[in-house]
């Protein structure tokens, strides 16, 4: 997050500036409103056609507008986009993520919008940002500092098909309207296969059961972190443990609520944890040639 700071700020300024606040903040009404409105779409008096208005609300389904477009088929912007505010916050957003997933056709036009919004939604402190997501831009939930980053470099070195479940996961936690069972579900898979990937290559049924089992039996391996003489901090049940974790999760999941967004977080943090150790060699074989075939039988 890209925040100005004063001069003079003090700690509790400073700390204050850099702390994520509510999706809205009173701050950011009304030059999020003012975006909308532009990108809405307007003549030099400010009137936007009814084509439009019907094709915006269409797609955000809006449940207003019944016989409050004029008889000569328009409407005034500022109205439209105040009357989506004025239903509250979750429906402007999703107009300002609408109005974002389209930018690219009327980039020429606006040139450096995206750019706008995206300083009034960090100099605010807003708990959304805007990511770029299958090649369009969208809103997006802001996650603290350096925890996407460290996501970002586990998807990126993970396997093809172990990054793309730890991507869809991310993608699933960060969405607006996060999908916290898919989150967890994308980032198990995404562990299974990176573990799969040097436990049990030759394994095509993934079952992070057997792994756990297959590391618990066998001492050939360590992670490649340092230890004290004495062997402390026990890097095995470190290891063990996060993937038991993950498993204990997606178990408890057959039959229930899904999580709560911040027991997903955790779960897509710790997979991305998981992918990385398993993708990056941080998981150390001994002898090279293990784990073998038959530890996968």
């Amino acid at each position: 997050m890209n925040v100005w700071i004063p001069w003079d700020a003090d700690e509790s300024e400073i700390q204050q500036r850099m702390t994520i606040r509510e999706q809205i903040p009173k701050e950011l009404y009304a030059p999020i409103q003012a975006w909308a409105i532009k990108h809405v779409g307007r003549d030099a008096y400010g009137w936007t056609s009814g084509d439009r208005i019907h094709m915006l609300c269409s797609a955000v389904q809006f449940p207003f507008l019944d016989g409050t477009i004029r008889a000569d088929n328009r409407m005034k912007a500022d109205f439209f986009v105040e009357s989506a505010a004025a239903l509250g916050d979750d429906w402007l957003l999703r107009l300002v993520d609408f109005l974002l997933h389209e930018s690219e056709y009327y980039s020429n036009s606006y040139p450096n919008s995206v750019e706008n919004l995206i300083w009034h939604l960090d100099h605010t402190g807003s708990a959304v940002e805007v990511a770029r997501v299958d090649g369009a831009y969208r809103l997006s939930n802001r996650l603290v500092s350096g925890v996407e980053e460290a996501g970002l470099v586990a998807t990126e070195a993970a396997p093809g098909v172990a990054g793309r479940h730890l991507s869809a996961a991310w993608d699933a936690i960060r969405a607006l309207d996060p999908d916290t069972g898919k989150a967890m579900t994308e980032a198990m898979k995404a562990a299974e296969v990176a573990v799969a990937s040097v436990v049990a290559p030759k394994d095509d049924r993934l079952r992070m059961a057997k792994y756990v089992n297959r590391l618990k039996d066998k001492q050939d391996w360590d992670l490649v972190l340092d230890q004290r003489d004495d062997g402390h901090p026990d890097h095995h049940s470190l290891v063990i443990g996060a993937l038991e974790t993950l498993a204990l999760a997606q178990q408890n999941r057959h039959g229930g609520e899904d999580p709560t967004f911040g027991q997903a977080q955790a779960h897509v943090m710790l997979a991305s944890l998981i992918v990385g150790w398993f993708s990056t060699g941080s998981i150390d074989f001994h002898d090279k040639s293990q784990p073998s075939d038959s530890d996968s039988a």
